[in-house]
């Protein structure tokens, strides 16, 4: 991981650089350890103002060109970007916040964004374990087919921009708090995943994605994700998760699963399962069930999710 950072001076300069470890760049422009570029040596102490990061070095050098770039004017302005980021993000899943297991006011909110009819074909992605695998690998083999993909996942591990990416790229600080701050303008009360969702939507709108990848956060019929209308859905291994909200056997957990079951929807599968089976004939949603064997993939977790990303890219 490389970060992009710019580093006040005492003398209230900015200087910016790039590094894969913070912590021990900015001891070094302190003079905490030897070294530390000279144009900071003479004015110690500095201060962190801003820190961005990538996980490819080559696009962090190229992040880095572009702010260096930047006059001092349009610096500052980053730098007001940085405030309201941190600022949301401290206050993203806070206690207090309201937490929500219905889909009335996100729909009121998707509704008044008016984002539904200029997104991509959208892929949504159901199940307890193999998501997040069926996740990036739906969205490997669409980029790797010359397309523009928009991934959104949950939860993130280390920062919560991972959440949100265009082909591979994470959402810029920049973008996330423009629609954080459209989203608030709605005046709605709505959840923290709710809003992650919206965040999601709205981004993809607005870079355009042919393709949206959409991992469900828990269960899936009540789930904020299942707002939307899909090209294709999936359904990957079903096992006992929160279940005090999902009920205490497959069975109730496989039904909540099966809720993003759309009419006339097809659905992946890499594995017969009466419940899900039968809302999808309800639905008269197809059934297609992976047939791909022999990856090199090790696992056969794996071989099944690398089977349902085949069959979704393949229908596509």
């Amino acid at each position: 991981m490389y970060h992009i950072y710019i580093l006040q001076c005492s003398d209230n300069s900015l200087y910016t650089g790039i590094t894969n470890d913070l912590e021990h760049r900015i001891k070094k422009h302190n003079g905490e350890i030897s070294g530390g570029a000279k144009y900071t040596q003479a004015r110690r102490p500095v201060k962190l103002v801003y820190d961005e990061w990538c996980e490819n070095k080559s696009q962090a050098l190229k992040r880095e060109r572009e702010i260096k770039s930047y006059n001092r004017k349009q610096k500052l302005v980053l730098l007001e970007i940085e405030k309201k980021y941190q600022k949301i993000v401290a206050g993203f899943f806070a206690p207090d916040k309201i937490r929500s297991y219905n889909l009335e006011n996100i729909k009121k909110a998707y509704e008044k964004m008016d984002v539904q009819n200029h997104l991509g074909k959208i892929i949504h992605i159901a199940g307890t374990n193999g998501k997040g695998s069926v996740t990036k690998m739906c969205e490997s083999i669409l980029q790797n087919a010359g397309k523009t993909v928009g991934s959104y996942i949950s939860p993130h591990l280390n920062n919560i921009r991972e959440r949100w990416s265009c082909n591979g790229n994470y959402i810029s600080k920049t973008d996330f708090v423009e629609i954080v701050e459209k989203i608030e303008n709605l005046n709605m009360q709505i959840s923290p995943f709710e809003m992650t969702v919206l965040i999601a939507l709205e981004f993809f709108r607005k870079k355009n994605v042919e393709y949206i990848v959409l991992e469900v956060g828990l269960g899936g019929r009540l789930d904020a994700t299942n707002i939307v209308n899909p090209t294709i859905t999936t359904i990957t291994s079903i096992s006992l998760d929160h279940q005090k909200i999902l009920g205490n056997t497959l069975e109730k957990i496989a039904q909540e699963k099966a809720g993003i079951i759309k009419k006339n929807i097809p659905i992946v599968l890499a594995e017969k399962n009466t419940v899900i089976e039968t809302q999808a004939e309800k639905m008269q949603a197809p059934v297609i069930f992976s047939s791909l064997k022999n990856t090199n993939l090790l696992g056969e977790h794996q071989q099944k999710n690398a089977g349902i990303a085949f069959e979704i890219c393949k229908y596509l």
